[in-house]
């Protein structure tokens, strides 16, 4: 952590001073005795300069530089991971052509992907937008640390949990080195990046977390589109699509849907689910409720 707070002016010396080129360049070996030719490494740099080195002086005023660096130290060591892990509600709710496709995301990929998106929305939506900033890319950074392998393995990981688990990382990481004033709402925006809420910046991760998604899923499926449910779901066509699926007897010997004195009842998840077939035969990536794709 030393070589790290040298390199990037946490010491003060270099506290007035903006990240120079040459400070990057000369940086040989990261703080886990990787070499600059390591993948991880220069993915290391690179994040620092797209990421830090534009709003250092942000993060400095707002006390968020020391904290912030470690949260990415952490992605550095071990965003290797899957950012969807199998206990994740996401298998529970879409095909597990999804799962397998996002599961090959990793957790550092998917947070880079969620800060840009963060950026973007952040400067579209606030005209005041860049004292937001380090608070927005800590948020982004910061919102899915508890599928982290040590934290998973440490807290037993489940679906519901990995919101609080990423919070209380964040929380003790600023513990240790200072924090903003505004670090409890930016908690509360963690915690609560799954959960209905009226917060404008906590509804603009969820957006960031599920455009992310989208755009991951997509790369990941050929000759797919992103279009929103009211421009291409077709009624009549759905109907066609369920009925030879009604009266069939489900896993594990439950009835899904059946018809009685010509009345076809349904149960809602099963109507759910098969409208996520539909939108897979159809080469559709529904777009119309974007809370689905945040994970």
């Amino acid at each position: 952590m030393e070589l790290l707070n040298n390199i990037y002016g946490l010491t003060g010396v270099e506290s007035e001073e903006d990240l120079s080129e040459e400070s990057f360049s000369s940086f040989q070996e990261d703080s886990y005795g990787q070499t600059a030719d390591d993948p991880k490494s220069i993915w290391h740099q690179s994040l620092l300069l797209e990421f830090y080195k534009p709003y250092k002086n942000l993060f400095r005023t707002q006390n968020a530089h020391e904290g912030y660096l470690s949260i990415l130290e952490l992605l550095d060591r071990e965003g290797e991971c899957p950012s969807v892990v199998s206990q994740d509600r996401y298998k529970e709710y879409h095909p597990s052509q999804f799962f397998e496709i996002l599961k090959k995301v990793t957790l550092r990929e998917h947070s880079v992907n969620v800060a840009r998106q963060m950026l973007k929305l952040l400067k579209k939506e606030y005209l005041d937008y860049e004292n937001l900033i380090p608070k927005a890319l800590i948020v982004s950074f910061g919102h899915d640390l508890g599928k982290s392998p040590s934290l998973c393995l440490n807290n037993g990981y489940s679906k519901a949990d990995h919101p609080i688990l990423s919070a209380r990382k964040v929380e003790e990481i600023f513990w240790l080195k200072g924090s903003p004033f505004w670090l409890p709402s930016a908690l509360e925006m963690i915690k609560n990046h799954h959960r209905f809420t009226k917060d404008s910046l906590t509804l603009l991760l969820q957006k960031a977390d599920s455009l992310a998604r989208q755009e991951e899923a997509l790369a990941g499926m050929p000759g797919f589109k992103p279009v929103k449910w009211d421009d291409w779901f077709d009624p009549f066509g759905f109907l066609l699509f369920l009925e030879p699926h009604i009266n069939e007897v489900g896993f594990p010997g439950k009835w899904e849907s059946f018809s009685f004195c010509s009345v076809v009842y349904f149960l809602p998840d099963y109507l759910y689910k098969m409208a996520r077939e539909f939108a897979l035969k159809n080469r559709i990536l529904d777009t119309g409720y974007e809370s689905l794709f945040s994970f």
